[in-house]
């Protein structure tokens, strides 16, 4: 291992090191008895692995429910008129409101939390020291995330929710973790909302087309 991580520095183009963060870097992918400031680094790597799946079904979701949403809407104005054309661009266009904004607002919130991951290493150090129990839910959170395999991101997402309670109690003094942890647990809801807008648009969609044709 040590001679791995001799290999790794001699090619790095990075400033020489005293060795301290190849060492971390190593417990950090496989201690079972992680320092402070090893749990802290596989943590954020444990999230910000979940933001980049994240986004990429974001990123799917927001294309086909929106994509249904709109297509939707746009048939309801054609084929309606008078006192129902009017309801349906106020209730159709909530419904658009309410599938693409959920996963657009889900997405930003994610991309506010790739932005922090500095400030969220800190914040998860001082979490660990401030809470004697939290060791055990990071660990076992941050196990999951990294053995998720091809288990779907909204299910890991879910895993988080443990966190999220700790997490609260201290809100004030661990903002950007506490926004890390909403971001994530809120990002099923945002997705489900959305898949579930669009799932009732569809047969609205087949009765305005009907409209059309007939």
């Amino acid at each position: 291992m040590s001679d791995d991580l001799t290999g790794w520095n001699e090619n790095s183009d990075d400033e020489p090191h005293d060795g301290t963060d190849e060492a971390i870097y190593a417990d950090a992918v496989g201690s079972t008895n992680p320092t402070t400031a090893q749990l802290a680094a596989r943590t954020v790597d444990a999230v910000l692995g979940l933001l980049r799946r994240a986004n990429r079904l974001g990123a799917g979701v927001l294309m086909i429910a929106g994509g249904i949403c709109l297509l939707t809407f746009l048939l309801g104005l054609a084929a309606l008129d008078g006192g129902a054309r009017t309801a349906w661009i106020l209730f159709g266009g909530l419904g658009v409101f309410v599938a693409i904004g959920s996963v657009v607002r889900s997405m930003w919130r994610l991309s506010v939390v790739g932005r922090s991951s500095d400030r969220l290493t800190d914040e998860v150090q001082a979490f660990i020291k401030g809470d004697s129990g939290s060791e055990q839910t990071l660990i076992q959170t941050v196990q999951v995330t990294e053995e998720s395999g091809e288990v779907g991101v909204v299910q890991v997402s879910r895993q988080f929710s443990g966190l999220r309670s700790a997490v609260d109690d201290g809100s004030p003094t661990y903002p950007a973790l506490t926004s890390a942890m909403r971001a994530i647990t809120g990002f099923p809801v945002a997705m489900l909302l959305a898949s579930f807008v669009a799932l009732t648009f569809i047969p609205v969609a087949l009765i305005f087309l009907l409209i059309l044709i007939f």
